[in-house]
């Protein structure tokens, strides 16, 4: 079955459109988007909807508040996350990654998929970006007040192969193109050896013109623009199609993905590696993100990772 179908990703044109089933577990945070708040209509329409709300949380610890208490979550301990995943057993437990940073959904994700048959995630679409008041080549819109720096997401520790041969590098690109550049003199890879993965489609029709735009220095000094892939911007099963097609060109290789695209492309980078973590290394840098650098609502996505086949080799 093609990764395409809508088996595993369904879009809905509009917020008014997607129904919230009745006895679901929603999981949300909050920020000044206003997308990051699409799923209190959701909530509202439905009956006996348990809502956890993450109200706080750094790389360690994340404190989610329900109606009925809280809890506190320790991101790197599998044990609570497969214990707060298996509680909700009969029920279907919907992530809304929108809102949550990526260092509180990337470990829940790593507990639904070890739990097959019970979660979603959810994903509102933003009708536009903030551009920035000096719009520069690697900096069009105003999305990050900073980087804080290189680090593993919790739970997901580097690799620590002794191989000498060199790591593929898989740049999941979005409009920033100093965070590329960051990354990349981090881990300097080999030229040869950077694979920009584009979205293509993207969330609007001009969104993959400015992508190139944004990241067209590096592209263009370090030849990566020869290598460039594409993958819907919207869809994570793409990139893990491609993660997979890469690996099986170069069995003997691992690969380290860099997260500084959308999030339904990290989204397919982190189901990768949770299937296959002796392959794959997930870079990120963790941007102090803008409370306003989105405006509006456009589609709402849903990837049922309930019905997407588990392949665990590692």
């Amino acid at each position: 079955m093609s990764v395409l179908t809508p088996a595993f990703t369904e879009v809905f044109e509009s917020p008014d459109t997607f129904v919230l089933p009745d006895g679901s577990v929603y999981i949300a945070g909050q920020s000044g988007e206003e997308r990051a708040h699409g799923y209190e209509r959701l909530c509202r329409g439905a009956e006996d909807v348990i809502f956890w709300s993450l109200i706080d949380s750094s790389r360690s610890l994340a404190v989610l508040e329900a109606d009925d208490g809280h809890k506190e979550l320790r991101l790197r301990s599998a044990r609570d996350m497969n214990l707060f995943v298996e509680e909700y057993r009969e029920r279907v437990i919907w992530l809304d990654i929108t809102g949550l940073p990526h260092a509180v959904w990337a470990p829940l994700v790593r507990a639904l998929r070890r739990s097959p048959g019970k979660g979603k995630v959810v994903y509102f679409e933003p009708s536009g970006y903030r551009f920035s008041s000096e719009p520069t080549p690697r900096a069009i819109f105003d999305l990050s007040e900073k980087i804080e720096g290189i680090a593993p997401l919790p739970g997901f520790a580097s690799l620590t192969t002794s191989s000498r041969v060199a790591r593929l590098c898989v740049a999941l690109l979005g409009f920033e193109g100093a965070r590329l550049a960051y990354a990349l003199e981090s881990l300097q890879p080999q030229r040869q050896d950077i694979l920009p993965v584009v979205g293509v489609p993207g969330f609007r029709l001009e969104f993959p013109f400015l992508s190139y735009w944004g990241n067209l220095s590096i592209l263009r000094d370090s030849g990566a623009w020869k290598n460039v892939r594409m993958a819907p911007a919207n869809c994570p099963f793409s990139v893990y199609a491609l993660l997979s097609e890469l690996q099986a060109s170069a069995p003997t290789r691992s690969m380290q993905v860099l997260l500084v695209g959308t999030k339904p492309h990290a989204l397919g980078a982190v189901l990768y590696c949770v299937d296959h973590p002796q392959a794959v290394e997930l870079v990120y840098d963790f941007p102090d993100r803008r409370a306003d650098r989105t405006s509006g609502i456009e589609r709402v996505c849903v990837f049922n990772l309930d019905r997407f086949p588990t392949a665990v080799t590692g």
